[in-house]
């Protein structure tokens, strides 16, 4: 019955108006429902009671009506989502055949994106025992069925019927792997729905070997253990190729319930379960009898210590990071890209090994502090090309299997002494020159800071720590200065000198040009600073000082060169953002500066003696040596090194920066040579060369190639300044002016050396 929209409606229904109503078919009771339905309460649509009493007061025709069209409804809804779903993993499948592939800076495949652990082997490469033993216990008619084993599927049914429950399943290879690559584990009929279709279109899509050698390489293994290659370095510490026929069924077994079969936690669990699949691979004639006997008594050596993963996975991880940074989360589940990006394998191999060869020399010595909170000492390395920023190689950690966290990346650190070169920066940004003079205060001239005592190894042994540190105390006491050069206050790094010289710079100006030089970091504004005190990332001061050797130009380090999609059209170019924050002048006396702290400074060591090219750089050494620290350059390369453990320790004795994250360096840097044209550092035409005195900062006098040290050994001060003119000094030494008298007193010098100089003349 049609009322008006006033009149109020029997049973609590609401009007719709009489146009719509007058449209509907009197035929149709089911849509003529659904329309005076629409405008009901809340309450009362979910109300059974009165749908139940609609129900009633349809007639058999009309109730038989709303059936068929109901059920027509369900079917079509079912149909389109089954298509969908078909549809859907149609498409996830036909991705997976088109890898996204990361590539090297040489355009060489470095790892499929989605599978970064880089452990994918063929399956041509592996023993036949392997592929065998999984068959045989998993999947015995994997080459002789579809997606799914209809037969298996009944024996497996009779099997748990007879034992009154689950004893054996019944999905196949196929779809073990589908549900490892597209799927959760939670236990539901549209999962397994999905499950099935998956596997449909992989056995559609792939040839029987293809899904074969993806399961090996891909099957969950416990932890963080996916596939027989990674699980054979983990259980028996050798590479997949080389295990036993016994071996290869121990893993075998494990893939049924990795946790469950683990031989670490139950080892004598796992060899009831691997003579099962030995008996198997037996019943199914992929071993002889005489290979059982002899699989079946050979016991089984698992390792007590995961073997060392290459740390390249934690600069596989940043170019995860960066692509997400770029291009957004999506990217990471798109198939069929190609990535293209700065990293070097020659580089990262020897930046690997630099670390790992200090480290093992370090703990051989037996010096280092051991901690039951720290399981290893950690270290940190990275390397950028200068002028590109592009990040060639990169080892943030020890091992990727023992810890994820990348610390060259993520690790906010004290930089010690390492700072200082920021602090001499912005001083001659603000006038200073690194021959100009900063007054020491009286009682504390001048003390080198703690790692400024060469204690690194010498040829006929390690000295004394405290005994050497004595001594540099007694030498600089001895002269007693007042006044120091900033080239030589960096040199030596005189904490008292870097004090006195934020306080004239300033800390703001020094935090403002840290900005600018990349160190994004909150760094505190106080006089400390100067010392380092503030924390910073390695990748941080590393870019920092790649701003020193790239002629003053700042420039984001990265590692993505360029993007494309499947139809190689490009999603991203390179982007060199380059930031002027030093003028070309002041970035070259910063490098000749940083040249000198390696030349005869606290990087003057054995660690970099005979590297075959300019290098400069910066030591650093926090408070009871709980971080070292090593950044330098040479015309190509940017390296920035730190040791330490993760919850701050002393690391051992004397733990220096020249001592600890020099030596990686510069072994790193050594072995640089063979693969890259380091080339050499260009002083910009601008600059002038003056002649200087090294101890006054005045212009050099003859006097100052004959200065008297405290041993009585004569040395010339005198050496080449490259300043602005109109900067240079404009007074003559007057230390080491000659006066009357004074090249009698020389000469009487000379004649001392003389005899030492040249043998004495034969009568």
């Amino acid at each position: 019955m049609i009322t008006s929209e006033n009149q109020p409606l029997p049973n609590g229904y609401a009007s719709v108006g009489s146009s719509a109503m007058s449209e509907l078919p009197r035929w149709d009771p089911l849509w003529r429902a659904i329309i005076k339905n629409m405008r009901l309460d809340a309450d009362k649509v979910w109300s059974l009671q009165h749908w139940r009493r609609w129900w009633e007061k349809l007639t058999p025709p009309e109730q038989l009506a709303v059936l068929q069209k109901f059920l027509l409804v369900v079917v079509l809804v079912m149909a389109s989502g089954g298509l969908l779903v078909l549809f859907q993993a149609s498409h996830t499948v036909s991705q997976f055949r088109h890898p996204t592939m990361v590539y090297d800076q040489d355009g060489n495949p470095w790892f499929d994106l989605h599978d970064p652990l880089g452990t994918h082997l063929k399956l041509s490469g592996m023993p036949a025992h392997v592929a065998r033993a999984a068959i045989a216990v998993e999947d015995r008619r994997f080459y002789r069925h579809g997606s799914i084993d209809l037969r298996g599927i009944a024996r497996a049914a009779w099997q748990n019927l007879k034992a009154g429950g689950i004893r054996e399943g019944a999905s196949t290879l196929t779809q073990q792997l589908a549900r490892q690559l597209f799927l959760t584990h939670h236990r539901t009929f549209s999962r397994k729905l999905q499950e099935i279709l998956l596997s449909s279109e992989l056995e559609s899509q792939f040839s029987k070997d293809e899904i074969l050698e993806a399961y090996l390489n891909r099957i969950f293994m416990g932890g963080s253990l996916y596939g027989m290659p990674d699980a054979a370095r983990y259980f028996f510490g050798k590479d997949v190729t080389q295990i036993s026929i016994s071996e290869a069924a121990a893993l075998a077994a494990i893939i049924r319930s990795p946790n469950f079969y683990n031989p670490k936690v139950n080892p004598d669990r796992l060899i009831d379960r691997r003579n099962v699949v030995l008996r198997r691979m037996s019943a199914e004639g992929y071993i002889t009898p005489a290979e059982y006997e002899r699989a079946v008594r050979e016991k089984l050596k698992f390792v007590r210590k995961r073997v060392v993963e290459r740390t390249e996975t934690y600069f596989k991880e940043f170019v995860r990071s960066e692509l997400v940074d770029l291009l957004g989360e999506e990217i990471l589940d798109e198939y069929g890209y190609r990535i293209h990006t700065s990293y070097l394998p020659q580089l990262q191999a020897l930046a690997e090994n630099a670390a790992n060869q200090e480290i093992a020399r370090l703990e051989v010595s037996k010096q280092l502090y051991k901690y039951p909170d720290q399981p290893e000492l950690q270290v940190a390395l990275v390397s950028i090309e200068v002028g590109t920023g592009r990040i060639q190689a990169m080892v943030g950690g020890r091992n990727y299997g023992g810890s994820q966290y990348n610390h060259v990346t993520q690790a906010l650190r004290q930089p010690g002494s390492a700072f200082k070169p920021v602090l001499y920066a912005t001083a001659l940004l603000h006038g200073y020159t690194p021959a100009s003079m900063i007054e020491l205060p009286a009682v504390q001239a001048p003390t080198p800071s703690i790692e400024e005592s060469n204690l690194e190894e010498s040829k006929a042994g390690e000295p004394d720590a405290k005994q050497t540190a004595k001594e540099a105390t007694r030498e600089t006491k001895s002269e007693q200065p007042t006044v120091i050069t900033l080239r030589e206050a960096l040199t030596k790094s005189v904490n008292s000198a870097a004090l006195a010289l934020i306080a004239k710079v300033g800390k703001a100006k020094t935090i403002e040009l840290a900005r600018q030089l990349g160190i994004h970091s909150d760094l505190p504004a106080v006089e400390s600073l100067a010392l380092g005190t503030g924390e910073v990332r390695v990748l941080e001061l590393t870019e920092a000082y790649l701003t020193f050797a790239s002629g003053g130009d700042q420039i984001q380090p990265h590692c993505i060169l360029r993007v494309e999609d499947r139809g190689n059209r490009a999603l991203y170019e390179e982007k060199q953002v380059r930031k002027p924050a030093l003028s070309r002048e002041v970035a070259y006396q910063m490098v000749s500066m940083l040249r000198d702290v390696v030349t005869r400074g606290t990087g003057a060591t054995n660690a970099t003696a005979g590297v075959p090219f300019p290098i400069a750089g910066k030591t650093g050494t926090t408070n009871d040596y709980k971080d070292a620290w090593f950044v330098g350059f040479s015309p190509k390369i940017a390296c920035g090194v730190w040791v330490g453990y993760d919850n701050p320790h002393p690391i051992m004795p004397a733990g220096y920066g020249a001592r600890v994250a020099l030596p990686i360096w510069g072994r790193y840097m050594r072995s640089t040579a063979k693969s890259v044209k380091h080339g050499s550092f260009t002083v910009p035409p601008s600059l002038r060369a003056y002649n200087l005195c090294r101890i006054s900062g005045g212009i050099a006098t003859e006097g100052c190639n004959f200065v008297v040290r405290p041993d009585g050994a004569i040395h010339s001060a005198v050496y080449t300044e490259y300043l602005i003119p109109g900067t240079e000094p404009t007074f003559p030494c007057s230390l080491h002016a000659l006066l009357p008298g004074g090249e009698h007193k020389i000469w009487e010098e000379l004649k001392k050396l003389l005899p030492k100089i040249i043998p004495p003349w034969p009568h």
